[in-house]
């Protein structure tokens, strides 16, 4: 899990920066399912993402790499007025945020002693792919994998507070 040749701190950098962009991807998505149209807030969620990219890059990430490049590019179409951002939209920018946190959250355990070298697996690929489907228009069967039903009702019950 904690990829060989990085410095800890360089690590320990890496996931209080996670957090941070984590926490304004979250802020983004309860605006966009409100307003899907919020042009601000589709730049936010795309430069969240576009320096998740970079930050992941830095420390050889190369799975979570490519889920952030494949949202990045979501969010630079719906930027670009070539994707509305629907109910899939929003969900796959929330699974993929899902993902990204219990990674480094995972991270952030092993680097302060807990379970090292304990796997986790993610739904990178499924994810992937229902990122895929949204470009290209086509309706998602079910929910994308990677979000929680925990944080699916924490953000609900948030949204109804910031209303």
């Amino acid at each position: 899990m904690i990829p060989p040749g990085v410095e800890e701190e360089m690590l320990r950098l890496f996931c209080a920066e996670a957090e941070d962009l984590l926490g304004e991807i979250e802020q983004g998505v309860l605006v966009l399912e409100r307003d899907p149209g919020d042009g601000p807030t589709l730049d936010r969620l795309f430069r969240a993402f576009h320096t998740f990219k970079g930050n992941v890059g830095v420390v050889n990430l190369v799975v979570l790499q490519q889920l952030t490049h494949e949202l990045e590019a979501l969010l630079d179409a719906a930027r670009k007025g070539r994707l509305v951002p629907g109910r899939d939209t929003i969900g796959v920018i929330l699974a993929g945020g899902d993902v990204l946190g219990r990674f480094v959250r995972e991270m952030a355990a092993q680097l302060a002693g807990e379970s090292p070298g304990r796997q986790l697996r993610l739904p990178v690929p499924a994810l992937v792919a229902a990122i895929h489907a949204v470009l290209s228009g086509t309706p998602l069967a079910s929910p994308p994998e990677g979000r929680s039903e925990e944080h699916t009702s924490e953000l609900q019950s948030r949204l109804h507070l910031v209303c």
